[in-house]
């Protein structure tokens, strides 16, 4: 049947407005009402939207530097679905498409693996230090609080799991610390929207004594890599790089043979590692330095012969009887676009950050 011109010429028009569909394209259709973790929300920059269609330098920017000429767009799509399994005893895997977190709530909850497809980014665990060392944990700060080793009962005994659908909540014993006894409880969940990792800790307080802690996030990773983020001022046994607005640490140009530590506030919540083609990023609300644990500082990179420990450190407060303090961070992991300038300073790299993190 041969239509009349002027509908012939509307249904192009109509047919060009809408696009392709999806399911054309070979593209998941995302779902509406995407689960989103409903614990305290990290402050993270908005303005960009989420990673998605996205054009990246393709070499010798630096920080603060003009833009370079750009290469394809890079989309990631957010997964359609996130899930929890025991993959082994006490061993929980939480999936989110390519992502997946692995949690072992007999050795203190600690994360053991973190990556994308199939690829940990975090060291495995060994105890040829004579203590648990490797993966993600928790500790309060500050140190001085315990000096060393970490309290058993935080580090390393078994938690209590609660799967709740595609979230794991582990509570742990509590111990006396501070003229008081605290017990820590971690909950990992999904946020589908950002494709992240959220991890909410919780110091709770069941002694009878006020307490004034920090949250205390260590991760240790495979030597090498480059560490970034916002920052201007740093203290400790490296000298740091410091390019435009942001601090750097190169573990291949800083190892020297010795164990070192570097302190430093951040101008935002959030803290950027290297490794090969992957970038991690974790994100909280930015903490103002009188918030800040004593001696102690929101970001903290120690560096020792195997392994290279990022830690994040939330506020400094009062934690009363009975009662208990929240912080989440939320965990990133992207690839690293063929062509991105990976030098110190890049500024393709802290695009690629601020792309991720930024609120959907």
């Amino acid at each position: 049947m041969k239509l009349p011109k002027a509908l012939f010429v509307l249904g192009l028009l109509m047919g060009c407005a809408a696009g392709p569909s999806a399911a054309a394209e070979g593209r998941p259709a995302v779902p509406d009402g995407a689960e989103v973790a409903t614990a305290p929300e990290p402050g993270n920059p908005g303005g960009a939207g989420a990673l998605g269609s996205m054009q990246l330098p393709t070499m010798g920017t630096t920080d603060g530097a003009s833009e370079q000429p750009m290469t394809a767009p890079m989309e990631i799509m957010p997964a359609e679905s996130a899930s929890l399994s025991e993959v082994a005893p006490g061993v929980y895997r939480l999936d989110l498409g390519a992502r997946a977190l692995e949690v072992d709530v007999s050795q203190g909850a600690r994360v053991l693996s973190f990556g994308l497809d199939g690829r940990n980014v975090l060291r495995p665990l060994d105890r040829s230090s004579g203590f648990l060392n490797g993966g993600s944990t928790l500790w309060t700060s500050p140190q001085s609080d315990w000096s060393w080793p970490p309290l058993p009962a935080h580090d390393e005994r078994p938690y209590v799991p609660t799967p709740e659908g595609a979230a794991l909540s582990a509570a742990g014993e509590a111990a006396d610390l501070a003229g008081t006894r605290i017990g820590i409880t971690k909950r990992f969940s999904a946020d589908r929207a950002r494709d992240a990792i959220q991890i909410e800790y919780k110091l709770r307080n069941e002694g009878g004594a006020p307490a004034t802690l920090a949250p205390w996030e260590v991760s240790r990773h495979p030597t090498s890599g480059l560490t970034f983020w916002p920052g201007s001022a740093s203290r400790g046994d490296f000298a740091l790089e410091q390019r435009g607005a942001h601090l750097w640490l190169s573990y291949d140009a800083l190892w020297a043979g010795d164990d070192g530590k570097v302190f430093a506030d951040a101008s935002a919540g959030w803290l950027a590692h290297l490794q090969d083609d992957l970038l991690v990023v974790r994100s909280w609300q930015d903490v103002p330095a009188a918030m800040q644990a004593p001696e102690e500082a929101e970001v903290e990179v120690y560096l020792a012969a195997t392994y290279i420990e990022l830690e994040a450190q939330g506020p400094y407060d009062v934690i009363a009887p009975g009662a208990s303090a929240a912080w989440s961070v939320r965990w990133y992991v992207v690839p690293v676009p063929a062509g991105t300038d990976v030098a110190v300073g890049s500024a393709a790299l802290i695009d690629l950050v601020l792309r991720t993190i930024a609120d959907p």
